[in-house]
């Protein structure tokens, strides 16, 4: 087993590269962001170049802090922002990002010969590229981001991804995890221009650096990589994530799902990692954009920063009625409304910025309320407790705000990066899950347990549930075009 671990996470706006050790310590961080390019409206792209840089840059920082420690690399990444590569092993064209939706109107046209695409995942991304210069379309190879950094990390001998990223790309649509050989027809995209599909713990070539080959173990999606990081991986464990979205995965063991597709609950079936001896399987829920009506108050001045976004009580409901409902870009998991928008409802004079503030943090927390809904519905297991991490989880009224909507105890996670730790605790348990609970025993004693003052289906808890339901039928259909579209 080797000491350290560099653990390469791509984000939306930066890469990062982590030295973590045997004990899911993280000693150390080098940090680079890239530039999103937004050119016009809906439009998000990188530059290869720039991104090839920062990945190297960090990760040869990381690299030389080790020294001469035994160390392995994990990647994990954004899923579905996706990339052209050319004959020559260059980048092509731009990076598109997994939140572009300029391909919406392929995702149409596929719809209608059975292919149930949505735009955030990267087949009519990579339909997009080739479509730039046809006479180079049958040349490209298509990759997300995982298979990028692999790609240019072994010099170009290893084009690979792994089961996590694959089963989300779009590319496959049945349980069996096979590219869709129908689907690459329709998309004029043969099965030579996309990556191998590799076990999440496998063999992904190796990084010279200094002399030295330093070996890729993993490559895993962020949210199944945060999943693991919870140590969240028997069936009915569920970890939500809150960034700029709100994601909400459960685990179910090995169970497989019934289909690979989306289902009635608006739930999506993930693989939530592979060993070569087993799969595991999860369902997916999310929300579009919750995270960022933060960074809205800011941008209004509602806010001047994060900080004053925990200037309130759990309690406030007791002296105001002011209902948010974030929707910014649509509706996700369960109804995914795409025409729907964010509506303020029952504001009084007598309620200040703090109320304000309150009532969209009190949102976003209803609306995770939606998501557990559909997961426990799809999974028939109801938690006993949920797992979080990401950025917001900070704000300890908040959380407060997430368990009394959800009705259940709260675990935040003592590491805010919890998709690097569960890429890494993959790398030492060497694939095999039944080494987690030592690997995380630390950890464990470190979660913060925040609990909800009436417990789910109390009769407090129902009249909240059905007051928040009732604001969020209202926001619904609110441009009826876009309501009419279904991915």
């Amino acid at each position: 087993m080797a000491k350290k671990v560099v653990a390469i996470d791509i984000g939306s706006s930066s890469i990062r590269a982590s030295i973590v050790n045997e004990e899911l310590e993280i000693e150390a961080q080098f940090t680079k962001a890239f530039t999103r390019l937004s050119p016009v409206a809906n439009f998000v792209e990188y530059g290869h170049q720039e991104f090839k840089e920062s990945l190297l840059l960090v990760t040869n920082g990381a690299l030389e802090r080790i020294g001469r420690d035994e160390a392995e690399i994990v990647v994990t990444n954004q899923r579905a922002t996706t990339a052209a590569i050319g004959r020559d092993g260059v980048g092509y064209g731009p990076i598109l990002s997994w939140m572009d939706l300029r391909t919406s109107p392929l995702c149409l046209e596929l719809s209608s010969k059975g292919h149930r695409i949505a735009p955030n995942q990267a087949v009519t991304k990579a339909m997009y590229l080739a479509s730039l210069d046809p006479s180079l379309a049958a040349s490209l190879r298509f990759a997300t981001l995982d298979t990028l950094a692999i790609f240019i990390l072994t010099s170009g001998s290893t084009f690979a991804t792994d089961y996590t990223n694959a089963a989300t790309a779009g590319f496959i649509e049945s349980l069996d995890l096979t590219y869709s050989t129908e689907l690459l027809k329709d998309c004029s995209i043969s099965l030579e221009q996309l990556p191998e599909i590799h076990s999440t713990y496998g063999s992904y070539g190796s990084y010279d650096y200094g002399g030295r080959q330093y070996e890729i173990v993993v490559a895993i999606g962020d949210q199944q990589a945060s999943l693991l990081g919870q140590n969240a991986t028997t069936p009915g464990a569920t970890k939500v994530t809150f960034g700029t979205g709100t994601i909400l995965d459960t685990s179910m063991g090995t169970r497989r799902p019934k289909s690979a597709h989306r289902s009635d609950n608006g739930t999506f079936p993930i693989v939530t990692y592979s060993n070569g001896k087993e799969i595991g399987w999860g369902f997916e829920a999310l929300s579009l954009g919750s995270g960022g009506c933060i960074d809205w108050l800011i941008d209004l001045g509602v806010i001047s920063g994060y900080q004053e976004a925990s200037n309130f009580s759990r309690n406030f409901r007791d002296y105001s009625k002011a209902t948010f409902v974030p929707a910014p870009s649509g509706l996700g998991t369960p109804i995914w409304d795409f025409g729907a928008r964010s509506l303020f409802e029952n504001l009084t004079l007598g309620d200040s910025r703090t109320e304000i503030v309150a009532a969209v943090l009190d949102g976003i927390a209803a609306l995770t309320n939606d998501l557990l809904s559909a997961a426990i519905i799809e999974s028939g297991l109801v938690p006993e407790v949920i797992y979080a991490d990401g950025g917001m989880t900070v704000n300890k009224p908040f959380i407060e705000l997430v368990a009394d909507n959800l009705g259940l105890k709260i675990a935040i996670s003592p590491e805010k990066e919890a998709t690097t730790i569960g890429a890494s605790a993959l790398a030492f348990a060497k694939g095999d899950l039944g080494s987690f609970p030592q690997l995380f025993r630390k950890i464990e004693a470190r979660r913060q347990i925040v609990n909800p003052i009436y417990e789910r289906e109390s009769k407090q808890y129902l009249q909240r549930r059905e007051d928040w339901l009732s604001a969020r039928n209202r926001a619904q259909g609110s441009i009826p075009e876009l309501s009419s579209i279904s991915f």
